[in-house]
């Protein structure tokens, strides 16, 4: 029971302090053109035609 309250102890104060600095990298981050979502799409489609390939084979 103390382990899993440590735990939930240190994952929370984690989550606290990495919160301000996610929220400076997302403000200062490169805004998005319009190429950018074909970089995103083609291998999270590679990706999943891999894994409907191997699903198949099984």
């Amino acid at each position: 029971m103390w382990l899993k309250i440590g735990t939930a102890l240190l994952l929370a104060t984690m989550v606290i302090l990495l919160l301000p600095q996610a929220k400076n990298m997302v403000k200062h981050s490169p805004k998005a053109k319009s190429g950018d979502w074909s970089s995103f799409v083609m291998p999270i489609t590679l990706v999943a035609l891999l894994v409907v390939i191997l699903m198949w084979i099984v």
